[in-house]
């Protein structure tokens, strides 16, 4: 019973991290708009508390070279959340398929 809750809870708040990167994505193509410091904290929180997000950027950062959001365009902080959704969305199939 306690797996059932807690995986709907996992799941529910990959769906919202997802969702919030899409709209954040979405509204950027749309208006060219981008409020680099809300998106780049946002970013920022899910490293700090999703381990699978944390370990890919680490590697990810590694093999390409790190610089930091501030010299970062704003193409970049997008391609960072397109790959933030890849993750989740990785970690809400197995969520799925293994309960």
């Amino acid at each position: 019973m306690y797996e059932r809750v807690k995986n709907a809870y996992n799941k529910a708040k990959l769906l919202n991290d997802i969702s919030i990167r899409e709209q954040i994505i979405q509204n950027y193509h749309q208006t060219g708009y981008l409020d680099r410091d809300e998106v780049i904290k946002k970013i920022l929180e899910l490293r700090c508390s999703d381990a699978q997000v944390a370990e890919i950027t680490a590697i990810q950062q590694l093999s390409t070279g790190f610089h930091p959001f501030s010299q970062a365009t704003d193409q970049e902080i997008i391609y960072e959340l397109q790959m933030q959704i890849s993750i989740l969305s990785k970690e809400l199939n197995d969520i799925k398929y293994n309960y």
